[in-house]
């Protein structure tokens, strides 16, 4: 009998949503080597359709620069969620992109052609000009679940401020090359 009461509350509590993922943590390096793609875009627009079981948003960008991978000059980049006649997907810790916004992103393109940010919050940078002119991507630490892959323990997240031209050397200096823009 408690095995069966086990059992259930499992499986209701399975079924009950929770507020965020649980994610590997990525260093900035694990970032830079893992990516297929290190690009700076604008967001053009944004589209919802199914794929497989999945519900994804697509949002359109155009590449406005470029330090790692062989993209074009615009990418549609998936996030899972959204709804498509009627049906609503959500998935925790999935973040949502602006139209017109500017963004560093750190993306992953699976074998099947899907482009994807990089630990879903860890791998999006929001861009800042300052009154010199100077351009800085800012990461805040991520709200999700994050685990040291290493050891499987819970993790804290820290953010990232970088300016920009500090980031490209440390994407060639990660990548022991020279940029490729």
């Amino acid at each position: 009998m408690m095995r069966l009461v086990v059992c259930v509350f499992s499986l209701v509590m399975s079924l009950v949503p929770s507020g965020a993922a649980t994610l590997s943590r990525l260093s900035l390096d694990d970032m830079i080597n893992q990516s297929t793609a290190i690009v700076r875009v604008r967001v053009s627009g944004s589209y919802t359709a199914w794929r497989g079981p999945v519900i994804y948003t697509y949002y359109r960008t155009q590449i406005l620069e470029r330090w790692k991978g062989n993209v074009d000059s615009a990418v549609d980049v998936a996030l899972p969620g959204g709804i498509v006649n009627g049906s609503r997907q959500d998935f925790p810790g999935t973040p949502q992109l602006n139209d017109g916004k500017d963004y560093l992103l750190f993306l992953w393109t699976s074998r099947n052609g899907l482009t994807q940010i990089i630990g879903l919050t860890q791998g999006l940078f929001d861009l800042s000009q300052d009154g010199n002119g100077i351009l800085t991507a800012v990461r805040s630490a991520s709200t999700n679940s994050l685990l040291d892959p290493r050891t499987g323990q819970s993790v804290k997240d820290e953010p990232i401020r970088l300016q920009i031209k500090d980031l490209g050397a440390r994407i060639a200096t990660t990548l022991g090359k020279g940029l490729t823009q």
